[in-house]
This record gives C-alpha cells, structure tokens and sequence, in this order.
C-alpha cells in the first residue's frame, strides 16, 4: 500500500468515531434529516404572524385619526375624505365578520372621529362645530347618550339600543335636552315609534368603531 493511500486512510479512520459519537449533531445529514428540515422550514414560513393583523389596524386607526384632523372631516377637502374612506375599508377588511355583544359598550365613552353626515349628531350645527361625546352609562344598561355641546350649551340626546344581530344595533330615540350651563332650557320628548333608527357595525374593537346609520351615514369613533 502506498504511503499516500495509507495515509488517507488513517484520517478517515480517525474521523469516523467523532462523528459517531457526535451522533446527529455531527452527521452528514441524511435524506430523512434534510425531508425533516425542510418540512419544519416550509411550516414555519406558512404559519401566519398573529401580530401582523393587530399591527396593521393600529396603523390603520392612527392614519384615519391624523388625516381626520380635528373637526371631524367637515373641513376637509373632498380628495382627503375619499383617502380617509379608504382607509376605512382596509380596516373593515381585517375583521369579518363583525360580532357585536349587547352590554360591551356599557360604561365606556366615545368621541366622533369623522363622519360622512351633515346632521346634529356629526358635530356640526350651522357653521359651527360642536364637541361630541357619546357616553353609555354602567347605572342605566341599554341606554345611551349623544352630547353635543359649545361653550355653556350642550344638547342631550337620550335613547335605548338593542343588538339584533352580530352586527346591527337598533335604537330608539327618547328626548332632547337643551341647557345652558346647568340649567335646562328646553325639552324635546319623542312618541313611541317616532324616531327609530339602527346601526349596521362594520369595525369594532376595545376603542375604535366604525358603523352606517339606516340613512347610509359613516361614523367613526374612538374611546375616550
């Protein structure tokens, strides 16, 4: 045998026990191994990022709050209302369906974001704008309240609201409350029946909501 040959041979040799005892760790991966790896590589590429959902709508509420601006969306021009909405469906788009439970909203608060409507409970009475708050009392479940109020006069909407299904709220409109500071000015009492209206959810979370009103208006709100 000649000297080279003898050689390689020694070296081989000397190898094979450290890789045996090596065990897997030092192997030369075999075809099961590599199908193995391969296998586990493929699945955790599959397997959906849980945070990337959550992430994406918290960058999605912060963009329609900033691009809302402060008096609701009345002030903008009609290119940025369209962005705005637009943002809006991304949003919708991460949660179906929408699932609302009746008593979830009891004792929290909520301001107007930005709405498509025109009328008192958007915030804008002439050419003012009004702070909104929409308040749900924890002592009188099923019911809520729309304020609206500049400077010493609020306006005070009461009604009762009921889920229907996972993603419609009907209400009732009670009475109206007019005050100047603490004192009441005037009241407005509604029959049975005559001011009924409902909300269709299309997002909802701990503290942002977005929904239609039965007259196809959009309002977007946030917790307080």
């Amino acid at each position: 045998m000649s000297i080279q040959v003898q050689s390689s041979l020694q070296r081989a040799s000397s190898r094979t026990p450290a890789r045996l005892a090596a065990g897997s760790h030092g192997c030369i991966p075999c075809r099961p191994c590599r199908s193995t790896a391969v296998r586990v590589r493929a699945a955790a590429q599959a397997a959906p990022d849980a945070t990337k959902p959550a992430a994406a709508a918290q960058q999605l509420k912060q963009d329609i709050i900033r691009m809302s601006g402060s008096k609701y969306g009345h002030d903008l021009d009609a290119a940025t209302r369209e962005a705005v909405q637009a943002k809006v469906k991304q949003l919708e788009a991460l949660q179906l369906p929408v699932k609302v439970e009746q008593g979830a909203l009891t004792g929290s608060k909520w301001t107007t974001v930005f709405t498509t409507s025109d009328g008192t409970s958007s915030g804008k009475v002439g050419p003012f704008i009004t702070d909104v708050v929409q308040e749900f009392p924890a002592a009188e479940p099923g019911v809520y309240y729309n304020v609206s109020s500049l400077g010493l006069v609020s306006a005070r909407l009461r009604g009762e609201y009921a889920v229907t299904r996972d993603d419609r709220v009907d209400l009732e409109f009670k009475n109206l409350v007019l005050k100047v500071g603490p004192f009441q000015a005037a009241e407005k009492v509604f029959e049975a029946g005559q001011m009924r209206g409902y909300w269709r959810m299309s997002y909802v979370d701990g503290d942002f909501r977005v929904f239609y009103t039965n007259k196809d208006n959009m309002f977007i709100l946030r917790k307080l």
